[in-house]
Protein backbone atom coordinates (compact mmCIF):
# COMPACT_ATOMS: atom_id res chain seq x y z
CA UNK A 1 0.00 0.00 0.00
CA UNK A 2 1.03 3.49 -1.09
CA UNK A 3 -0.42 4.79 2.47
CA UNK A 4 1.83 7.14 4.96
CA UNK A 5 0.15 8.01 7.57
CA UNK A 6 -1.08 6.21 10.85
CA UNK A 7 -3.93 7.02 13.77
CA UNK A 8 -5.00 5.01 16.28
CA UNK A 9 -7.52 5.21 18.75
CA UNK A 10 -6.65 4.30 22.73
CA UNK A 11 -9.52 2.31 24.14
CA UNK A 12 -9.62 2.27 28.16
CA UNK A 13 -12.41 -0.25 28.11
CA UNK A 14 -10.52 -2.73 25.99
CA UNK A 15 -8.69 -5.22 27.63
CA UNK A 16 -8.40 -8.09 24.61
CA UNK A 17 -5.22 -6.56 23.31
CA UNK A 18 -2.18 -7.20 25.40
CA UNK A 19 1.50 -7.37 24.93
CA UNK A 20 3.78 -7.55 21.72
CA UNK A 21 3.01 -9.41 19.09
CA UNK A 22 5.42 -11.19 17.31
CA UNK A 23 4.98 -10.14 13.52
CA UNK A 24 3.47 -6.54 12.80
CA UNK A 25 0.25 -6.62 10.60
CA UNK A 26 -0.53 -3.12 9.22
CA UNK A 27 -4.36 -2.47 9.71
CA UNK A 28 -6.01 -1.69 6.00
CA UNK A 29 -7.39 1.69 8.03
CA UNK A 30 -4.13 2.53 9.57
CA UNK A 31 -5.79 2.18 13.07
CA UNK A 32 -3.87 0.06 15.87
CA UNK A 33 -5.95 -0.99 18.44
CA UNK A 34 -3.34 -0.79 21.50
CA UNK A 35 -5.34 -2.12 24.47
CA UNK A 36 -5.58 -0.14 27.62
CA UNK A 37 -5.40 3.76 28.02
CA UNK A 38 -2.35 4.27 29.59
CA UNK A 39 1.50 5.56 29.54
CA UNK A 40 2.74 2.42 27.74
CA UNK A 41 0.31 2.59 25.20
CA UNK A 42 2.47 5.59 23.45
CA UNK A 43 5.43 3.07 23.72
CA UNK A 44 3.74 0.14 22.00
CA UNK A 45 2.72 2.80 19.60
CA UNK A 46 6.17 3.69 19.21
CA UNK A 47 7.63 0.27 18.55
CA UNK A 48 4.81 -1.14 15.94
CA UNK A 49 5.31 1.84 13.84
CA UNK A 50 8.98 1.77 14.23
CA UNK A 51 8.88 -2.24 12.94
CA UNK A 52 6.79 -1.34 10.33
CA UNK A 53 9.26 1.50 8.98
CA UNK A 54 12.22 -0.93 9.87
CA UNK A 55 10.67 -3.20 7.54
CA UNK A 56 10.81 -1.43 4.75
CA UNK A 57 7.07 -0.66 4.45
CA UNK A 58 4.94 2.06 4.50
CA UNK A 59 3.03 4.08 6.79
CA UNK A 60 -0.93 3.60 6.77
CA UNK A 61 -2.79 7.05 5.59
CA UNK A 62 -5.11 7.99 8.29
CA UNK A 63 -8.71 8.84 7.58
CA UNK A 64 -8.24 12.19 8.76
CA UNK A 65 -6.29 13.04 5.54
CA UNK A 66 -9.28 11.85 3.78
CA UNK A 67 -11.70 13.62 5.84
CA UNK A 68 -9.19 16.99 5.50
CA UNK A 69 -9.42 16.33 1.17
CA UNK A 70 -13.23 15.55 1.62
CA UNK A 71 -13.86 19.12 3.69
CA UNK A 72 -11.90 21.16 0.85
CA UNK A 73 -13.45 19.41 -2.08
CA UNK A 74 -16.69 18.89 -1.13
CA UNK A 75 -20.11 20.79 -1.79
CA UNK A 76 -19.65 22.25 1.17
CA UNK A 77 -16.98 24.80 0.07
CA UNK A 78 -15.06 25.07 2.91
CA UNK A 79 -11.72 25.81 3.71
CA UNK A 80 -9.37 23.84 6.99
CA UNK A 81 -6.37 25.55 8.67
CA UNK A 82 -3.84 23.73 10.78
CA UNK A 83 -1.16 24.89 13.39
CA UNK A 84 1.67 22.10 14.22
CA UNK A 85 4.16 23.49 17.20
CA UNK A 86 7.19 21.68 17.91
CA UNK A 87 10.61 22.41 19.40
CA UNK A 88 13.81 23.04 17.29
CA UNK A 89 14.90 20.06 15.98
CA UNK A 90 11.97 17.76 16.59
CA UNK A 91 11.68 17.22 13.30
CA UNK A 92 7.95 19.27 13.34
CA UNK A 93 8.51 20.84 9.49
CA UNK A 94 9.66 17.39 7.98
CA UNK A 95 6.12 16.08 9.74
CA UNK A 96 4.14 19.04 8.30
CA UNK A 97 5.79 18.42 5.10
CA UNK A 98 4.38 14.92 4.79
CA UNK A 99 0.99 15.71 5.91
CA UNK A 100 0.75 18.10 3.09
CA UNK A 101 2.08 16.36 0.44
CA UNK A 102 -0.39 13.64 1.56
CA UNK A 103 -3.50 16.08 1.53
CA UNK A 104 -2.60 16.71 -2.43
CA UNK A 105 -2.75 12.79 -2.96
CA UNK A 106 -6.11 12.71 -1.32
CA UNK A 107 -7.25 15.56 -3.22
CA UNK A 108 -5.58 14.46 -6.64
CA UNK A 109 -8.17 11.19 -5.79
CA UNK A 110 -10.85 12.98 -5.48
CA UNK A 111 -10.73 15.63 -8.72
CA UNK A 112 -8.97 13.17 -10.79
CA UNK A 113 -5.74 15.48 -11.35
CA UNK A 114 -1.91 14.83 -10.17
CA UNK A 115 -0.42 15.79 -6.65
CA UNK A 116 1.86 18.53 -8.41
CA UNK A 117 -1.50 20.16 -9.26
CA UNK A 118 -2.29 20.68 -5.28
CA UNK A 119 1.28 21.22 -3.81
CA UNK A 120 4.56 21.75 -4.85
CA UNK A 121 7.67 23.01 -3.22
CA UNK A 122 6.26 26.60 -4.50
CA UNK A 123 3.27 26.12 -2.23
CA UNK A 124 5.88 26.43 1.16
CA UNK A 125 6.75 29.89 2.54
CA UNK A 126 8.15 31.31 5.40
CA UNK A 127 5.53 33.73 7.23
CA UNK A 128 7.71 36.45 7.59
CA UNK A 129 8.00 36.84 3.63
CA UNK A 130 5.80 39.06 2.80
CA UNK A 131 6.78 39.14 -0.85
CA UNK A 132 6.52 35.22 -0.84
CA UNK A 133 2.93 35.28 0.44
CA UNK A 134 1.64 37.86 -1.92
CA UNK A 135 2.72 35.90 -4.63
CA UNK A 136 1.37 33.11 -3.43
CA UNK A 137 -2.51 34.43 -3.11
CA UNK A 138 -1.73 35.57 -6.22
CA UNK A 139 -0.82 32.66 -8.49
CA UNK A 140 -2.15 29.76 -6.34
CA UNK A 141 -5.64 28.42 -6.90
CA UNK A 142 -8.12 26.30 -5.77
CA UNK A 143 -7.58 23.12 -3.24
CA UNK A 144 -4.39 23.96 -2.68
CA UNK A 145 -1.86 22.71 0.14
CA UNK A 146 -0.15 25.53 1.83
CA UNK A 147 2.76 25.07 3.81
CA UNK A 148 3.90 27.95 5.81
CA UNK A 149 7.39 27.33 8.11
CA UNK A 150 8.10 29.89 11.09
CA UNK A 151 11.81 29.88 10.95
CA UNK A 152 11.74 32.55 14.11
CA UNK A 153 14.80 34.58 11.55
CA UNK A 154 12.76 38.23 12.36
CA UNK A 155 12.80 37.54 16.38
CA UNK A 156 14.92 40.98 16.49
CA UNK A 157 11.90 42.41 14.83
CA UNK A 158 10.19 45.45 16.11
CA UNK A 159 7.38 44.23 13.36
CA UNK A 160 7.79 40.43 13.75
CA UNK A 161 4.62 39.55 15.56
CA UNK A 162 2.51 42.12 13.41
CA UNK A 163 4.10 41.32 10.33
CA UNK A 164 3.01 37.58 10.70
CA UNK A 165 -0.29 38.26 11.87
CA UNK A 166 -0.81 40.83 8.77
CA UNK A 167 0.34 38.18 6.39
CA UNK A 168 -2.01 35.03 7.82
CA UNK A 169 -4.79 36.90 7.88
CA UNK A 170 -4.57 37.83 3.88
CA UNK A 171 -4.08 33.93 3.72
CA UNK A 172 -7.01 33.25 6.01
CA UNK A 173 -9.19 35.89 4.05
CA UNK A 174 -8.17 33.98 0.55
CA UNK A 175 -8.36 30.50 2.40
CA UNK A 176 -11.93 30.72 2.38
CA UNK A 177 -12.22 31.54 -1.11
CA UNK A 178 -10.08 29.50 -2.61
CA UNK A 179 -10.71 26.13 -0.40
CA UNK A 180 -7.24 26.02 0.60
CA UNK A 181 -5.62 23.64 3.58
CA UNK A 182 -3.08 25.80 5.26
CA UNK A 183 -0.50 24.06 7.54
CA UNK A 184 1.81 26.48 9.50
CA UNK A 185 4.17 25.37 11.58
CA UNK A 186 6.01 27.28 14.89
CA UNK A 187 8.31 26.51 17.86
CA UNK A 188 5.08 27.01 20.46
CA UNK A 189 1.95 28.41 19.72
CA UNK A 190 2.45 31.19 21.93
CA UNK A 191 4.59 32.60 18.39
CA UNK A 192 0.81 33.30 17.20
CA UNK A 193 -1.77 35.59 18.79
CA UNK A 194 -4.35 34.56 20.45
CA UNK A 195 -6.91 35.96 18.23
CA UNK A 196 -5.16 34.21 15.00
CA UNK A 197 -4.88 30.82 16.95
CA UNK A 198 -8.86 30.96 18.34
CA UNK A 199 -9.55 30.86 14.27
CA UNK A 200 -7.83 27.83 13.23
CA UNK A 201 -9.65 23.96 13.13
CA UNK A 202 -6.86 22.16 15.18
CA UNK A 203 -3.51 22.59 17.00
CA UNK A 204 -0.64 19.53 16.59
CA UNK A 205 2.03 19.16 18.46
CA UNK A 206 4.84 16.88 18.39
CA UNK A 207 4.11 14.66 21.10
CA UNK A 208 7.21 12.20 21.09
CA UNK A 209 9.32 13.50 18.46
CA UNK A 210 11.73 10.20 17.10
CA UNK A 211 13.11 12.32 14.09
CA UNK A 212 16.04 10.12 13.98
CA UNK A 213 14.21 7.17 13.46
CA UNK A 214 11.83 8.48 10.63
CA UNK A 215 8.51 9.17 12.55
CA UNK A 216 7.45 11.38 14.85
CA UNK A 217 4.18 10.76 17.13
CA UNK A 218 1.51 14.11 16.93
CA UNK A 219 -1.32 14.72 19.07
CA UNK A 220 -4.01 17.32 17.40
CA UNK A 221 -6.50 19.14 19.36
CA UNK A 222 -9.20 21.45 18.28
CA UNK A 223 -9.88 24.81 19.93
CA UNK A 224 -13.05 25.48 21.14
CA UNK A 225 -14.64 28.86 22.99
CA UNK A 226 -15.90 28.92 26.29
CA UNK A 227 -18.49 31.72 26.13
CA UNK A 228 -19.65 31.38 29.77
CA UNK A 229 -15.80 31.78 30.95
CA UNK A 230 -15.29 35.11 28.92
CA UNK A 231 -14.76 33.48 25.84
CA UNK A 232 -12.08 31.47 27.03
CA UNK A 233 -10.42 28.93 24.49
CA UNK A 234 -9.77 25.31 25.43
CA UNK A 235 -8.16 22.53 23.40
CA UNK A 236 -9.94 19.13 23.21
CA UNK A 237 -9.43 15.51 21.20
CA UNK A 238 -10.26 16.79 17.23
CA UNK A 239 -13.33 14.97 16.43
CA UNK A 240 -14.49 14.34 12.73
CA UNK A 241 -16.69 11.82 10.83
CA UNK A 242 -15.56 9.37 8.47
CA UNK A 243 -16.75 8.24 4.40
CA UNK A 244 -19.70 6.63 6.17
CA UNK A 245 -20.50 9.68 8.52
CA UNK A 246 -19.18 7.90 11.94
CA UNK A 247 -17.32 10.03 14.15
CA UNK A 248 -14.09 9.60 14.38
CA UNK A 249 -11.58 10.89 17.40
CA UNK A 250 -7.89 11.20 17.18
CA UNK A 251 -5.45 9.59 19.82
CA UNK A 252 -2.31 9.74 18.69
CA UNK A 253 -0.55 9.97 14.71
CA UNK A 254 2.67 8.46 13.86
CA UNK A 255 3.63 10.56 10.50
CA UNK A 256 6.53 9.26 8.86
CA UNK A 257 9.50 11.52 7.21
CA UNK A 258 9.31 12.35 3.67
CA UNK A 259 12.03 10.42 1.68
CA UNK A 260 15.09 12.19 1.51
CA UNK A 261 15.17 14.00 -1.82
CA UNK A 262 12.18 15.63 -1.33
CA UNK A 263 13.41 16.70 2.68
CA UNK A 264 16.71 18.09 0.84
CA UNK A 265 15.19 20.01 -1.67
CA UNK A 266 12.61 21.47 0.77
CA UNK A 267 15.35 22.39 3.14
CA UNK A 268 17.18 24.16 0.57
CA UNK A 269 14.23 26.40 -0.25
CA UNK A 270 13.56 27.34 3.52
CA UNK A 271 17.23 28.15 3.65
CA UNK A 272 16.91 30.77 0.57
CA UNK A 273 13.68 32.24 1.92
CA UNK A 274 15.27 32.94 5.30
CA UNK A 275 18.57 34.18 4.00
CA UNK A 276 16.52 36.57 2.02
CA UNK A 277 15.17 38.12 5.05
CA UNK A 278 17.77 37.81 7.26
CA UNK A 279 19.60 40.16 4.89
CA UNK A 280 16.17 42.41 4.12
CA UNK A 281 16.68 43.01 7.78
CA UNK A 282 20.54 43.50 8.06
CA UNK A 283 19.60 46.34 5.44
CA UNK A 284 16.96 48.12 6.70
CA UNK A 285 14.50 47.27 4.21
CA UNK A 286 12.37 45.57 6.91
CA UNK A 287 8.80 47.23 7.62
CA UNK A 288 9.33 50.67 9.64
CA UNK A 289 7.84 50.98 13.44
CA UNK A 290 4.18 51.35 12.93
CA UNK A 291 2.37 54.33 13.66
CA UNK A 292 -1.07 54.45 15.84
CA UNK A 293 -3.40 54.03 13.31
CA UNK A 294 -1.58 51.49 11.85
CA UNK A 295 -0.94 49.71 15.24
CA UNK A 296 -5.51 49.76 15.65
CA UNK A 297 -5.96 48.38 12.45
CA UNK A 298 -4.40 45.43 12.96
CA UNK A 299 -5.37 45.09 16.70
CA UNK A 300 -9.13 45.14 14.55
CA UNK A 301 -7.84 42.89 11.86
CA UNK A 302 -6.74 40.28 14.22
CA UNK A 303 -9.45 40.64 16.63
CA UNK A 304 -12.64 40.92 14.02
CA UNK A 305 -11.32 39.37 10.84
CA UNK A 306 -13.66 36.36 11.02
CA UNK A 307 -16.75 38.25 12.90
CA UNK A 308 -16.45 41.09 9.61
CA UNK A 309 -16.27 38.37 6.52
CA UNK A 310 -19.27 36.36 8.41
CA UNK A 311 -21.07 39.44 8.46
CA UNK A 312 -20.55 40.56 5.14
CA UNK A 313 -21.24 37.34 3.89
CA UNK A 314 -24.53 36.93 5.48
CA UNK A 315 -25.29 40.37 3.89
CA UNK A 316 -25.21 42.51 7.16
CA UNK A 317 -24.90 46.28 6.99
CA UNK A 318 -21.83 48.13 7.32
CA UNK A 319 -23.76 49.60 10.32
CA UNK A 320 -24.51 46.28 11.87
CA UNK A 321 -20.99 45.02 11.37
CA UNK A 322 -19.69 48.42 13.03
CA UNK A 323 -21.72 47.83 16.01
CA UNK A 324 -20.87 44.33 16.94
CA UNK A 325 -17.24 45.25 16.43
CA UNK A 326 -16.19 47.71 19.52
CA UNK A 327 -13.50 50.14 18.69
CA UNK A 328 -13.78 49.40 14.77
CA UNK A 329 -15.33 52.87 12.98
CA UNK A 330 -16.57 53.11 9.54
CA UNK A 331 -13.70 54.06 7.69
CA UNK A 332 -11.54 51.87 9.09
CA UNK A 333 -14.14 49.38 7.93
CA UNK A 334 -13.68 49.90 4.42
CA UNK A 335 -10.05 49.86 5.02
CA UNK A 336 -10.33 46.10 6.26
CA UNK A 337 -13.10 45.27 3.87
CA UNK A 338 -10.67 46.37 1.07
CA UNK A 339 -7.78 44.20 2.70
CA UNK A 340 -10.04 41.40 3.34
CA UNK A 341 -11.60 41.40 0.19
CA UNK A 342 -15.16 41.21 1.04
Amino acid sequence: MNLDLVQIYLNENDGGVGGETKEEVIPEDGIFHLGANNPSAVQRFARRARRVIKSGAVLPRAKFIDYIATRITGKDKQDFSMILSGRKGSGKSYSSLRICMQVADAVAEKLKGKPEDYFTMSNCCLLEDTEGINKLIKTAGKHQIILLDDAGVAVGSRDFSTTKNKNFNKLLATCRTQRWMILLNVPAKSHIDKQIRELVDCWGKVYMPLHALGFNILKINSVEINESSENKPYMKKYIFKDKNSRPRKIDLWAVQSPDEATAREYDVRRDEAAQKIIEQQMTGEEAPELSKREMHRQNMLNKYSERIIQMINDGKSASEVVRKCPGLSDSMLRTLRAELGV
